[in-house]
């Protein structure tokens, strides 16, 4: 069975010293609270205005480890501590007070990534995917291969952290073939990318533009989701309507994505 409490993140406050630390300073301590996974942690070391540096000692689990302290980046190797593979771990900092050091990688504490993608399917339009692993706390994103490159259409919350299950996204696919597809960034900052799905839809209006010359409002005649650029492809409207309010934008023309379509219009 999984023990799940491997997976807690990590938790970080103060334990302050009573003992100063010498030069009219006064020591702080930091508490990292994880699992031994052998991996290096790196810690940012602020100097002080008197010169040194603000790390005083590091232990894990009460015992002082010896690591290089002279220096602006400070590595805390746990593959050299004497401690088991997934054995629970009490990291101290002791600091000088005012000059708090910073950990650079914290999910070097959490659970190596098992999460993945283990089912993905489409069933009356809805995009159903199912996961495994764990998750973490960041959305999946829906994405539509559209105008040649991955657009992202929804963030569909996690509803637990911790354990796999069922998800699915309400698809509205555009005139002729779709491409879908779901991306999870997971607890180590790493983007796991799920099979692709396609979809045929022929039996949908196929948006037009009523005019490319326009005013106050360009048209369309069905709801689209579309994105305008400038003419060296600087992005200035997106989003999903039928029509747009372009009043705002001076004469000229522009370059615009709808549906699967590129096209230009021109403002007067």
């Amino acid at each position: 069975m999984r023990r799940w409490y491997k997976y807690i993140l990590v938790f970080l406050f103060f334990l302050p010293l009573i003992a100063p630390a010498g030069n009219g300073f006064v020591a702080d301590t930091l508490e990292y609270k994880g699992v031994n996974y052998q991996r290096k942690l790196f810690f940012n070391n602020p100097s002080p205005d008197t010169g040194g540096f603000s790390i005083q000692q590091i232990l894990v689990n009460g015992d002082t480890v010896r690591e290089e302290l002279r220096s602006n980046t400070v590595t805390l190797h746990l593959d050299r501590v004497p401690l088991e593979r997934e054995d629970s771990l009490r990291i101290h900092v002791v600091f000088l007070e005012g000059y708090m050091p910073h950990l650079v990688n914290p999910e070097g504490l959490l659970p190596p990534n098992d999460f993945i993608f283990t089912y993905m399917r489409v069933r009356n339009e809805n995009l159903i995917w199912r996961v495994a692993g764990v998750i973490g706390y960041r959305p999946f994103v829906v994405e539509q291969y559209r105008w040649e490159r991955w657009v992202d259409i929804e963030e569909v919350p996690v509803y637990d952290s911790l354990a796999g299950g069922t998800y699915e996204y309400n698809l509205r696919p555009h005139y002729g073939a779709n491409r879908y597809r779901v991306i999870k960034v997971n607890a180590l900052g790493q983007t796991v990318v799920s099979r692709e799905q396609s979809v045929r839809a022929y039996n949908v209006p196929q948006p037009e533009m009523v005019s490319t010359w326009v005013r106050e409002r360009l048209e369309f005649t069905e709801v689209t989701r579309y994105e305008i650029y400038d003419m060296d492809w600087n992005l200035i409207k997106k989003g999903r309507d039928r029509y747009i309010n372009v009043s705002d934008l001076p004469r000229g023309r522009y370059r615009i994505n709808y549906c699967n379509t590129t096209d230009t219009f021109r403002k007067r």
